[in-house]
């Protein structure tokens, strides 16, 4: 495969986007507690979410027993309800039903379903219903089977949303828009979970079958970025000794790994540190087309010493405090260009010697 067809074919790729709740980086043993708990807020129809029934209602259209009527105010939730020494997971009652549901996220199936169905039936209720709620459908025949004996319905979280996504126009508008951003998150995480496995199979397949390809791309990629770093050190070593000469020799070139740095930073005692830091910014056509000249400090607390008096001297320039690097300041003062021909030395060094005089005008001495 040539190299563009390989590029085309990784950006064609599905990629993953966080959601909220997986920039927390809950811990995954407890992941599934967390979603227990979240569902228990959202099925209590007066929380302050303002979907009322949404919840219930939906999962009664899950259930096929449409037909189950309620008011809000005889709803209880209970969370992780004491059965036998065991916990269920979640259990809803009204005034004639009562719902079981264990939630199952990344955990097997080796939950005693016995006792949680002895723990419903002992509410008495007219109509009692046991689910397993799980993100992964339920396969394997002996998880089936326990399900079946102990008359427990197995349902994904996909099967779940559908019609809570159904139903949700219905109540969007009333709705605490805080606690709706909320459940987009939850969905959105779940439904992560569920289809991360095809996304990860997906690149895996692709990075195994184009790895020669993928090698050999990356290493003329560091060759490039090389051959291009060591023709800026190189124009860097002859700008420092010109500006050297003409100014004070004490300037020097830091290696920042993805870029090369001709700095000065001697204009004042170590009490302060202000300097001038250059480099080569290259464009497409050309390696060396751009030079950035800056105005530097390496502590905000040194900034402040100056600010009034160099942005008097350099009033429109773009700066930066502590917005890329924290407690570092940059203020661009020129950006020479020339993306298509190589800058001149000479011009490179008759600019800095001019910022290098006005910077020593202003803060020398101190």
């Amino acid at each position: 495969m040539d190299i563009n067809s390989l590029l085309k074919e990784f950006q064609a790729l599905p990629k993953k986007k966080k959601t909220f709740l997986e920039i927390c980086k809950y811990p995954a043993s407890r992941f599934e507690e967390v979603c227990s708990r979240i569902l228990c807020f959202y099925f209590s129809p007066k929380e302050e979410h303002g979907f009322q029934d949404l919840f219930l209602r939906s999962l009664f259209e899950l259930l096929e027993a449409e037909d189950i009527s309620f008011y809000e105010d005889e709803i209880q939730v209970i969370p992780e309800d004491y059965a036998e020494g065991k916990r269920l997971d979640i259990v809803i009652t009204g005034s004639d039903f009562v719902i079981g549901i264990e939630n199952k996220i990344t955990a097997s199936l080796y939950n005693p379903l016995d006792k949680y169905k002895a723990r419903t039936d002992a509410y008495g209720k007219e109509q009692s219903f046991n689910l397993v709620l799980s993100v992964y459908e339920i396969t394997k025949a002996e998880e089936l089977e326990k399900m079946a004996t102990n008359d427990f319905k197995a349902f994904t979280y996909a099967d779940f949303f559908f019609y809570l996504k159904k139903n949700l126009g219905d109540y969007s508008a009333d709705c605490n828009q805080r606690y709706l951003t909320h459940l987009q998150d939850f969905i959105e995480t779940i439904e992560n979970m569920s289809t991360n496995d095809s996304i990860d199979r997906k690149n895996s397949d692709f990075f195994f079958d184009n790895s020669k390809e993928i090698n050999e791309l990356i290493s003329q990629y560091e060759a490039y970025k090389k051959s291009r770093l060591d023709l800026q050190h190189e124009n860097l070593r002859k700008i420092k000794k010109q500006i050297g000469a003409q100014t004070d020799p004490k300037w020097f070139i830091h290696d920042g790994k993805t870029a090369f740095y001709l700095v000065y930073n001697k204009f004042t005692s170590k009490k302060y540190e202000i300097g001038i830091e250059s480099l080569y910014k290259e464009t497409k056509e050309n390696a060396l087309g751009e030079y950035l000249i800056q105005i530097t400090t390496w502590d905000l607390e040194n900034w402040k010493t100056f600010k009034e008096r160099i942005l008097k001297k350099y009033p429109n320039c773009p700066l930066d405090e502590g917005t890329t690097h924290k407690n570092r300041v940059y203020l661009d003062v020129e950006k020479i260009i020339a993306p298509e021909t190589e800058i001149s030395i000479d011009t490179i060094v008759s600019r800095l010697k001019f910022h290098f005089e006005n910077l020593k005008a202003i803060v020398g001495g101190e």
